[in-house]
């Protein structure tokens, strides 16, 4: 019987450290692991976009995520993904996590990572796939694989004097109309 979860664990839990392992199996456990992942980024994100979770995320170390595909509108299913390609062109966008605060005390950051990226998965029907995501997917894409390896994206945020609470990015925007702040 598989482990249950209702909430995110949230940084600094030791959990979140660990480096992930292998589906050696995808049976009906890893299926509703998934549909729960999915469910879980939606009812949380009536307040703020979740648009990938993993699953270290509550609680379950193995390499498996969802991930909201900007370009298709919908979450895609990811399991013991593997880097094939990276870009060496790299942007700086500004990201948050949902295990890093809630509400007005999230953290966000800018963070600085490869413009393409190319992986291979597994899908939930254990379809291998190799599929190439770009830009802000790029960065989704690689945020979770961090999560899969005990990395939290505050670690990858260059200047920390740059973090911000939801409330003070919500403050920014407020005043520049909806728009985030420069990440240089």
């Amino acid at each position: 019987m598989r482990k249950k979860f209702n909430k995110i664990l949230q940084y600094p839990d030791p959990k979140l450290k660990l480096v992930s392992k292998e589906i050696t199996s995808i049976d009906a456990d890893v299926i509703r692991l998934l549909d729960d992942l999915e469910r879980l980024c939606r009812k949380t994100s009536k307040d703020v976009l979740i648009v990938g979770l993993s699953a270290v995320q509550v609680g379950w170390n193995v390499r498996v995520f969802v991930a909201f595909d900007l370009n298709k509108d919908r979450f895609i299913r990811v399991i013991n993904p593997k880097v094939v390609e990276l870009d060496e062109k790299q942007s700086t966008i500004w990201e948050g996590c949902a295990s890093v605060g809630t509400g007005e005390n999230s953290l966000f950051g800018p963070v600085k990572r490869p413009m393409r990226v190319v992986l291979e998965f597994l899908d939930d029907n254990g379809k291998p796939n190799k599929k190439e995501f770009k830009n802000e997917m790029s960065h989704i894409i690689l945020h979770e694989m961090d999560h899969l390896d005990g990395i939290i994206f505050l670690e990858r945020v260059e200047d920390h004097s740059k973090i911000i609470t939801a409330k003070e990015l919500d403050r920014y925007m407020a005043l520049h109309d909806g728009q985030m702040p420069p990440v240089d």
